[in-house]
């Protein structure tokens, strides 16, 4: 058996949305075939509360995707941006940058093979890129 070590599609996607993951995040899976539903939506809850960056995994099941997204536009309240990426690193592959508002408007593009990133406060867009700053600005003076 060959062991050959992999990147997780988080950072894969992160790749390409630009630096949303520089600092914490939770990943988070959508799919409720082992984990009860309620235990996934207090997932989201405690991330979104704890103000991390969210990935979304297997957001096959719309009803759970739209009450996890429900919970985070609840508590995170300043305009977020959202990253959708499906079909990462393959010829079909689609980047999408919206915000907490413009989600809805490219659910019919999320599939198995989608990951959503809902940044933190913090978390801007520039030019077609999200970015999580570290928060070297708050260390040194610039």
């Amino acid at each position: 058996m060959e062991i050959v070590p992999g990147v997780t599609a988080a950072l894969a996607v992160s790749s390409r949305l630009g630096s949303p993951l520089s600092l914490d995040y939770a990943s988070i899976s959508l799919s409720d075939l082992l984990i009860p539903r309620e235990e996934i939506l207090l997932r989201v809850r405690k991330a979104a509360e704890g103000d991390f960056a969210i990935v979304l995994y297997n957001p096959i099941s719309k009803p759970l995707l739209e009450a996890s997204m429900e919970i985070i536009m609840e508590v995170k309240k300043a305009p977020i941006p959202v990253g959708i990426v499906d079909h990462a690193f393959r010829d079909n592959e689609k980047v999408i940058i919206t915000d907490l508002e413009g989600w809805k408007e490219h659910e019919k593009l999320i599939g198995m093979v989608t990951t959503l990133v809902i940044g933190n406060s913090k978390t801007y867009v520039t030019g077609n890129k999200m970015i999580t700053p570290r928060g070297y600005e708050r260390k040194y003076n610039y």
